[in-house]
């Protein structure tokens, strides 16, 4: 029989994390851990009140999951059936099957990508994001955490004052931009307003200027957009239909959203049979849940990957980050 816990852990955060939606001081998570006569494996549960989990939202749930006979699994598929089920959130989900994935995996004495049936990736090139601050904060933010080590940075924007934060970016970092609105936007009027802004600027992409809903918007946006709009908010735990090649130019994965590797592994696979650019990005997460999300990356286009490079208090030490580049310390 496997014993199942659950470990609310509190994120301490380096500095204010502020987007469009609020701004956070810490970060609350939990650690779900599975123990199969001796043998232990762990995921980790970065749940988001944008896709309406909260703490008790987790808590009920994982009750429910052992009260459903979730200590009486012996499979993947199983356990994937009986979250379905139960409609358990889905960063709960990926908490569950990542625990009993790396547990069979170490029972097997095989690698969880040889269980996920993926290659591993070594030297993962992450982005770094800047919340949302004031213009004249960004040249003393850049160089107290050293951000001119990333490959690229991506800039937290609301719905006002944008084209100002990027252009002084610009003066202190000289490499590619990433923009997410976290659905900021409400017009295309809004949007090509601030691309005429910016239309110089060295942009990879632009996440989610919409609310996730507004396929409309996206429809009419798409063709004219001078930069690539990626999917965040607007992709979760369901299928990336082809519609999503009419709306957007590339897809935002993440294992909290899609609820599982399996789910995560056949979007991003669907994406790029689609043509479409793929990424993998995060929640605020410590480093277990970022070497999670490592192990899904190859093959994909971008890599947004800082949330353990966020914390103070990471419990963890399986992911560690020099120039911009991440590495496994450990798989666990």
């Amino acid at each position: 029989m496997l014993e199942w816990s659950l470990k609310k852990i509190i994120l301490d955060l380096k500095f204010p994390w502020k987007i469009a939606r609020g701004t956070a001081l810490n970060k609350t998570n939990f650690i779900v851990s599975v123990d199969f006569d001796g043998i232990v494996g762990q995921g980790e549960i970065a749940f988001n009140t944008r896709y309406d989990e909260s703490e008790s939202a987790i808590e009920e749930g994982f009750r429910d999951f052992i009260d459903a006979g979730g200590d009486e699994l012996n499979s993947i598929e199983g356990l994937i059936a009986l979250t379905e089920q139960l409609h358990l959130p889905n960063s709960l989900c990926f908490g569950l099957e990542s625990a009993l994935a790396h547990a069979q995996a170490n029972i097997m004495g095989r690698s969880i990508h040889q269980t996920l049936c993926v290659a591993q990736v070594h030297g993962v090139a992450t982005s770094f994001s800047l919340p949302i601050m004031p213009a004249n904060e960004i040249a003393n933010f850049i160089k107290e955490h050293d951000l001119t080590r990333f490959p690229a940075l991506k800039i937290k924007l609301g719905r006002d004052g944008g084209a100002e934060l990027i252009h002084e970016v610009r003066r202190h970092y000289q490499g590619p931009l990433r923009l997410d609105l976290n659905e900021a936007f409400s017009t295309p009027d809004q949007y090509f307003a601030l691309l005429e802004e910016i239309k110089d600027a060295p942009i990879q992409l632009i996440e989610q200027p919409f609310a996730a809903s507004e396929f409309d918007l996206y429809r009419e946006v798409k063709p004219r957009s001078i930069f690539p709009i990626f999917a965040d908010e607007s992709i979760t735990n369901g299928e990336v239909y082809s519609e999503y090649t009419e709306l957007f130019h590339g897809i935002n994965v993440k294992l909290m959203k899609a609820g599982g590797y399996m789910r995560a592994l056949k979007q991003l696979r669907t994406a790029r049979e689609l043509g479409l650019k793929t990424m993998v990005g995060c929640m605020i997460e410590t480093s277990l849940g970022i070497s999670s999300a490592m192990n899904i990356v190859n093959h994909v286009d971008y890599c947004d990957l800082d949330g353990c490079l966020l914390i103070k208090n990471d419990p963890f030490s399986a992911v560690r980050e020099e120039k911009g580049i991440l590495n496994y310390n450990y798989v666990i």
